[in-house]
């Protein structure tokens, strides 16, 4: 057992510990990030579709373009469902059609600009789409012929997959695919003052709970199964037993005293083996680690701050460490910056905050902005006062205005 570790040698460690789940066959629409346990055949390393890489309705954009040219200044367009690839292909092209798309969704090429609202909106009921301005041609759209990262005929293992290389099994005609199968994680909440975030409001002594839909969209977002457990109270050792034998990783938060906050910790043992308990943070002592047999449970504080510190630093490597990345996969907008490190972040502005301290914890946690800096250690990112805000998409930015805090 390991305590008061720094975030760069649990992230270590943890990838160390972790042994990815087994391979099995996996449905190719629920393959997306999967990665293969063996080399798979890629006879064209140009996928032949084009591929939606947003959800919205797929429209052809000659079709529109040439509409809105007309005196009218506007084109409407029937709603269709999704679209059978093999059939499209084979018929003339239904220019004058939406069709709804999901990102990862094969699309005939005639079908080459994803609209949504705002630009466009449903007319005349919910089944007309009503656009008014030219979109441009494939706006989330991976264009039919886009080469995939590497120009082999084999698709190695291991091998993420992402859009490109589902296109091309696809077009191979295959609907399924053998790969590592992605662990299930689950979040238990524990506390008296907590009600669901879907709950009546009608008990206004209890606080929504924000850290399941917090944690069920950041999981979602990387296609990672998420199963919520939850508020309970009262025997949380029995809880915790159940809920531990529902999941491969289960995440445990809460709001309850100290004591007894430990005490269930302690209940772990010795059927888990405490790898962590502690992280260098302010909150940092309440966080515990324990794996057994492959199961693991993370003990965090009820923070949102500090869950998504961990998500980003420790959860997100770790979970792809057991989906079959050898390594641990971490984009670095996701946090791969650790102590000693410096960020310089030539797209973002990077600023140094103060968090504004609320009993709240339903509340979105924002950041007063102090000043503006070029570069930012880990020391400073992991203690949540610390920013990267992407100058394409913000505003201009004050010292002294608030912002909400919503990822690292």
């Amino acid at each position: 057992m390991d305590s008061k570790m720094t975030w760069q040698e649990a992230q270590t460690r943890l990838l160390a510990w972790a042994q990815p789940a087994h391979a099995d066959a996996v449905r190719l629409p629920h393959a997306l990030y999967t990665y293969t346990d063996q080399p798979l055949p890629a006879e064209h390393p140009y996928p032949p579709f084009n591929i939606a890489l947003t959800q919205g309705y797929a429209v052809n954009h000659e079709y529109v373009t040439r509409q809105l040219r007309q005196p009218s200044g506007s084109v409407q367009l029937r709603i269709m469902g999704r679209v059978p690839v093999g059939k499209a292909r084979k018929g003339a092209p239904i220019a004058d059609r939406a069709f709804r798309a999901r990102a990862g969704d094969l699309m005939p090429e005639w079908l080459d600009t994803i609209v949504d609202e705002p630009p466009s909106r449903q007319s005349e009921g919910s089944d007309r789409l009503l656009l008014e301005s030219i979109p441009e041609k494939f706006t989330g759209v991976m264009p039919a012929g886009s080469i995939i990262p590497q120009q082999e005929k084999i698709i190695n293992a291991p091998r993420r997959l992402g859009y490109p290389e589902l296109a091309i099994l696809a077009a191979q005609g295959k609907d399924e695919v053998h790969a590592f199968v992605k662990p299930m994680t689950g979040l238990l909440v524990i506390g008296t003052t907590l009600r669901p975030p879907d709950a009546p409001k009608a008990s206004r002594e209890r606080m929504p709970d924000i850290m399941t839909p917090m944690f069920q969209y950041i999981f979602n977002r990387w296609q990672f199964p998420f199963l919520s457990l939850g508020i309970h109270e009262g025997n949380l050792t029995e809880h915790l037993t159940a809920a531990s034998e529902q999941v491969d990783i289960l995440l445990v938060t809460g709001i309850i005293p100290y004591k007894q906050w430990t005490q269930t910790a302690d209940s772990l043992e010795p059927a888990f083996t405490v790898r962590i308990r502690s992280l260098h943070h302010p909150l940092g002592h309440l966080f515990l680690a324990a794996e057994a047999k492959g199961r693991w449970v993370f003990f965090l504080p009820y923070h949102p701050v500090f869950g998504l510190a961990l998500y980003a630093l420790l959860l997100l490597p770790f979970l792809f460490r057991m989906s079959g990345d050898p390594e641990g996969y971490v984009p670095f907008r996701q946090g791969r910056l650790m102590e000693g490190a410096v960020a310089e972040v030539p797209d973002d502005d990077i600023w140094i905050g103060e968090e504004k301290m609320t009993r709240d914890f339903a509340k979105t946690p924002e950041l007063k902005l102090l000043k503006q800096v070029s570069r930012a250690s880990m020391a400073t990112l992991a203690q949540g006062n610390c920013l990267a805000i992407p100058r394409s998409t913000s505003a201009d930015p004050q010292p002294g205005d608030f912002v909400a805090i919503l990822r690292y």
